[in-house]
């Protein structure tokens, strides 16, 4: 079976086996018996495939979980909340690359990414990176982790008290994340480079 999750590709092959079992008896009034059969379906076999690059990379420790417990049904469970948020980072990415193309820049070879880049070319020297990963759990859980890192040149940073706010600015975009919320904390970065 193949097919697309919000424009990510998959394809499951599998095996099941039925095995059919006495279930029970029932006594009718002449003491005749009957027993019933009953059937259950077994997965034998299951082997998963997902062809984007992004996806195939963060859900690799999933897929091999979900194989080796032959976990159809939560495979695409949590192939659909894994494509829900890889879209949303997505869309995320591309509107502040199209709101902001000369401070937002993305990093990675393919279209879709983990990582931007915002710092103002025309004022050159802080740099703030951030990385946007797709946790997912064994059930197929997952868990955002949005994290930014902030570096400028030392000749600009050059002394100590500069360089302890630098290090603290992944602390505070913590703090304000839940307060805000993804996009609006990641806007509030970009205001800072575009003052």
């Amino acid at each position: 079976m193949s097919g697309t999750c919000q424009r990510i590709p998959f394809a499951v092959e599998f095996e099941v086996k039925e095995v059919e079992q006495k279930d029970s008896t029932f006594s009718s009034e002449n003491e005749d018996s009957e027993h019933m059969k009953d059937s259950t379906t077994v997965l034998t076999r299951l082997k998963v495939n997902v062809t984007d690059p992004l996806a195939e990379q963060e859900l690799s420790n999933f897929v091999r979980t979900v194989e080796e417990g032959k976990a159809l049904q939560p495979f695409f469970i949590g192939l659909m909340q894994y494509a829900e948020w890889h879209s949303n980072r997505q869309r995320t990415f591309d509107h502040f690359n199209m709101k902001y193309p000369e401070v937002v820049h993305s990093i990675g070879v393919s279209t879709a990414s983990q990582v931007i880049q915002l710092h103002n070319r025309s004022k050159p020297g802080l740099v703030f990176t951030v990385l946007w990963r797709l946790d997912i759990s064994e059930s197929g859980r997952v868990m955002p982790d949005l994290q930014i890192h902030a570096t400028a040149p030392l000749k600009r940073t050059g002394q100590r008290d500069k360089y302890a706010l630098l290090k603290s600015v992944p602390q505070q975009f913590q703090k304000v994340l839940p307060i805000l919320g993804i996009e609006q904390t990641i806007e509030v970065v970009i205001g800072m480079l575009c003052r």
